[in-house]
């Protein structure tokens, strides 16, 4: 049920960003003096290509590699491979709708020099706000940008203690690198499913990490219990994983 659940809304996400990547196509098009019926549907792929690649791809188990990246270089890779599926759309996209004769000759001269410089920037200020947001949380983040922790207020929030059972047995068994290495891998591993929940990671504490909600979407279709049980079955599913390289499943 959770499952099916996050899939729909993935899929919603994606459908709504694309969409919104299209009307930014359009008043893009019109300050450059470009083609709105034409700029629409490129901006969609591009768009529709880039999110996707997020939701489908890096947020997924398979693109667990590349966020275990120093920050810096998960920034760089990503911002790439978004430029990659920006270029193959203003290549392709035209081609396909029979778009060459509004753009003319001088389109792959100069417009789409123009379009790469541009989608390039704006692919880089969006995923640095995009990976400090997975580290932070976007309310945290939001919160730093606006000064909130400089106006204290009193509100009503959810807390999730989870901490792994059994730790200082682990620690003797395991010694002292190997198990900060499992304590890692398991705060990383359930990092996507707090996400997924809308809980924010308020601090780590040791073998600790507290997670919160604002009260109002931690109640939410249960959210916060969701999340409890989400992270069980996310960590059951990669028991293999930690029995080869731990010869233990965290707890």
């Amino acid at each position: 049920m959770a499952v099916a659940q996050q899939s729909r809304k993935r899929i919603f996400i994606w459908a709504i960003s694309t969409l919104v990547g299209g009307l930014i196509g359009i008043a893009y098009s019109l300050v450059v003096g470009g083609h709105p019926k034409f700029a629409f549907p490129i901006a969609c792929a591009v768009f529709g290509g880039v999110i996707g690649f997020e939701l489908l791809y890096v947020q997924q188990p398979v693109g667990a590699w590349l966020r275990r990246l120093p920050l810096s270089a998960f920034i760089t890779i990503s911002t790439l491979i978004w430029t990659v599926i920006i270029a193959v759309s203003l290549q392709i996209v035209p081609r396909l709708l029979g778009f060459e004769e509004a753009y003319g000759e001088e389109y792959h001269a100069t417009t789409f020099q123009q379009d790469i410089a541009a989608s390039l920037a704006i692919a880089l200020i969006l995923n640095t706000v995009l990976r400090i947001r997975g580290l932070v949380g976007g309310r945290v983040l939001m919160n730093f940008l606006l000064g909130r922790y400089h106006r204290p207020l009193r509100e009503q929030r959810v807390f999730l203690f989870l901490d792994l059972t059994d730790s200082t047995r682990l620690s003797e068994e395991l010694g002292d690198i190997r198990v900060q290495s499992l304590i890692g891998r398991f705060f990383f591993d359930i990092a996507q499913p707090i996400a997924e929940y809308g809980g924010e990671t308020h601090r780590y504490i040791g073998d600790e990490v507290v997670v919160t909600w604002p009260f109002s979407e931690a109640t939410k279709d249960a959210r916060c219990l969701q999340c409890v049980f989400d992270i069980q079955d996310h960590i059951a599913a990669q028991s293999s994983r930690y029995e080869a390289e731990f010869g233990v499943v965290p707890r």
